[in-house]
């Protein structure tokens, strides 16, 4: 199964099960419900899939900070805004007359759309997991200098990955990791998608 499918597939559940828990809104799912406000940071790694002939990608490691914020009981929501850079290491392939690589490091502004589940709270904010998916919006900000001659104008600036995830909460400390997958072509006129694993450490209140 293809990545795409699998967080489609990801996603339509968490939807299927949020509407669930909103449809049960007794009086003790009400108290439980709360909103946290945080500030994160992390790293991530990825690379994108193009064809051989154009480029081989391979992963460096980039890194990510900004806010959240959730809202909700078993059931949650969450956004917030975040800049991440992405590193990786472009080859020309066998459709260019000679071998060139770089490093291409690319700048992003990105808005998440995220529905989790609280799987295992034990306590009163003592100790949860949580899992989580959705989109996420994105937009690139910014090329670094390379010799192969990219720029900002060369990639598709307004994406949307769809991705997933798992986080544990103890007290106020947030740990994430996540997965997403670029819908688009990273580059215009170009196939190959982005893709990019993530942790961040982050406090809530």
């Amino acid at each position: 199964m293809k990545p795409p499918i699998i967080f489609i597939t990801i996603f339509f559940l968490c939807c299927f099960l949020q509407s669930t828990v909103t449809a049960q809104d007794d009086k003790s799912a009400k108290k439980d419900k709360r909103t946290y406000f945080g500030l994160f940071a992390g790293l991530n790694t990825g690379k994108t899939s193009f064809e051989p002939e154009l480029y081989e990608s391979s992963a460096n490691l980039g890194y990510q900070f900004g806010f959240f914020v959730r809202s909700g009981g078993w059931g949650y929501i969450q956004s917030g805004l975040l800049y991440q850079k992405l590193s990786q290491d472009l080859t020309t392939g066998s459709s260019f007359p000679i071998d060139e690589s770089d490093n291409l490091n690319v700048g992003r502004i990105e808005i998440p759309a995220l529905i989790g589940l609280n799987v295992l709270p034990i306590g009163k904010n003592l100790l949860n997991i949580r899992a989580f998916a959705g989109p996420t919006f994105s937009y690139a900000v910014g090329v670094s200098d390379n010799t192969l001659s990219f720029e900002a104008g060369d990639l598709n600036r307004l994406q949307m990955d769809l991705g997933g995830g798992i986080g544990l909460d103890v007290l106020i400390m947030k740990l994430d990791f996540g997965y997403n997958y670029g819908l688009a072509n990273f580059m215009n006129g170009q196939t190959g998608h982005l893709g990019y694993a993530y942790v961040t450490f982050g406090l809530g209140f």
